[in-house]
């Protein structure tokens, strides 16, 4: 939390002779105003976001696109269910004592998820760190991206791991189904949670069962969630993309393939 925030939430004035932050100034990282115009983006719309502004005195900080985005993709604060029978489902919250001042530890309490299919032991790299610059369209005597990614995954001895926001390509799964499967290839996928739906249809087009997969473990993840006082809340997204083979080979960046 950025010092500027921490004095605002906690009253503290300036000293004597202490200037004040100013927008210009590096550690100004929070603004009061622009946190209220962002309750009322979350909880209103546009609307409402642009009169709290204009409210407010405040400069643009964000632009149009992210402004519709964040209306867009928020949603009611939800609590996990305690019901049995409704795992993965989760209830809106209407008790008035839960708020922004929920216990929130700095570090998480649950201990790290076992990685159940193992991990390389001995993954210190010894030799001299290369790095290629591969393009789309391919430079001369290279491969097309796809076709490397191909490559590596099939060549795979002890290891594939992926981080990735959109998973929607049949041949990578098929070619990680097959290694986890038939080659016996530890495979981990780790997705984004607002784009699994589009990775479970793609699996069921395949006809592939992800959850009883042998040697494929998934997990989703998401970025941080800021919950208003307003009990909205809208969460962040995986960006990353890059993929982890045997522990010593790294391939990150996109490509898209369209028609030449």
């Amino acid at each position: 939390m950025a010092a500027s925030q921490l004095s605002a939430l906690e009253g503290e004035g300036l000293e004597a002779g202490e200037p004040a932050l100013t927008k210009s100034n590096p550690g100004c990282l929070y603004s009061e105003g622009q946190r209220l115009a962002l309750e009322a983006l979350l909880s209103s719309g546009e609307e409402a976001f642009r009169a709290c502004m204009q409210q407010e005195r405040l400069p643009p900080f964000l632009s149009a696109d992210e402004a519709q985005a964040l209306a867009a993709t928020a949603e009611d604060w939800t609590v996990p269910s305690q019901e049995p029978c409704g795992a993965g489902t989760g209830t809106a919250i209407a008790d008035g004592n839960t708020g922004s001042v929920t216990y929130w530890p700095g570090q998480s309490e649950e201990p790290a998820p076992l990685l159940r299919l193992g991990w390389p032991k001995d993954t210190a790299w010894k030799g001299i760190t290369r790095a290629q610059l591969y393009t789309q369209p391919p430079g001369e005597g290279q491969p097309p991206i796809k076709e490397l990614v191909r490559q590596e995954i099939q060549a795979a001895c002890k290891l594939v791991a992926v981080v990735m926001d959109v998973f929607t390509d049949p041949d990578l799964l098929t070619d990680m189904v097959d290694a986890a499967t038939r080659r016996w290839v530890p495979v981990y996928l780790l997705l984004d949670l607002k784009h699994l739906p589009a990775f479970l249809a793609l699996a069921q087009q395949l006809g592939v069962n992800p959850w009883t997969t042998e040697n494929l473990d998934i997990r989703t993840v998401q970025g941080h969630t800021f919950q208003s006082r307003r009990r909205r809340q809208v969460s962040g997204r995986v960006r990353e993309k890059f993929l982890l083979l045997d522990g010593d080979r790294v391939i990150s960046g996109s490509y898209r393939c369209v028609p030449s």
